[in-house]
């Protein structure tokens, strides 16, 4: 249960990145 919330975690500050990279390449 552990490894699965940090699963969810880490993909919502992947998902996080990539819309700042989105933003700063416009």
């Amino acid at each position: 249960m552990l490894t699965r919330i940090f699963s969810l975690d880490f993909w919502r500050v992947t998902w996080l990145h990539d819309w700042y990279g989105l933003l700063t390449l416009v």
